[in-house]
């Protein structure tokens, strides 16, 4: 957002993708280093949820880098910015949409932490200092899912000179957070296997996007 990234040229795809994962890693591994049953319990649920969840938000990108036949994230956008939604990148937009709460670790897919149900998974034994860098993790986790969405999928005004491509950025990621919010606040925590049905779909609605992507379309 903004200005160009300094480091663009050195990161990508499968760099974003490796980054990703250790977060994830680092939470279940909190849970597992405590002997309460209820953070062994978040720490199941989590690797249960990064294992349904991740593969549509990198098989998306799989298929934005296919059709800009590049993995570098920056080629995508202006890939995006320039031949506008094809029939491949709007499935995925939509399996990206359909993930979103997941992602960010809201709900009805906050399953991991459940605070009802086993009073925050992973962080029931941490407290302090530790806990609110986990937690400011999981913001900056949502604000980097958020940023990406936007930057690659919703690309439209970064071509303007900054700072009004900042803020253009930020309106989006912004609009995206309340939409969020909203289904948070609405929303019911659904169960276990309710959400493996719903990824299976989601998953299935990414694989044929990239299916049409390879396809040309």
């Amino acid at each position: 957002m903004g200005h160009p990234a300094p480091l663009g040229e050195y990161g990508d795809l499968i760099v974003f993708v490796h980054m990703i994962t250790i977060a994830v890693v680092a939470t279940i591994l909190v849970g597992l280093a405590t002997p309460s049953p209820f953070a062994a319990v978040g720490s199941a649920r989590e690797i249960m949820m990064h294992l349904v969840v991740e593969p549509t938000l990198i098989i998306a990108l799989v298929t934005a880098a296919v059709k800009a036949r590049s993995v570098m994230l920056g080629d995508m956008a202006d890939h995006v910015l320039m031949f506008g939604w094809t029939p491949s990148i709007v499935i995925s937009v939509l399996a990206l949409l359909a993930s979103l709460q997941a992602q960010m670790g809201k709900l009805p897919f906050d399953i991991a932490e459940a605070d009802q149900e086993i009073m925050g998974g992973p962080f029931v034994e941490i407290s302090g200092p530790p806990l609110a860098l986990f937690h400011w993790a999981q913001f900056a986790k949502q604000m980097v899912y958020t940023s990406l969405l936007v930057a690659i999928f919703f690309p439209w005004g970064a071509e303007q000179p900054f700072p009004l491509n900042l803020l253009i950025h930020l309106l989006k990621v912004f609009v995206v957070f309340a939409i969020s919010g909203l289904i948070d606040v609405l929303s019911p925590r659904i169960r276990i296997e309710q959400a493996m049905f719903y990824f299976v779909i989601v998953i299935a609605m990414a694989i044929a996007g990239l299916g049409l992507a390879v396809a040309g379309y």
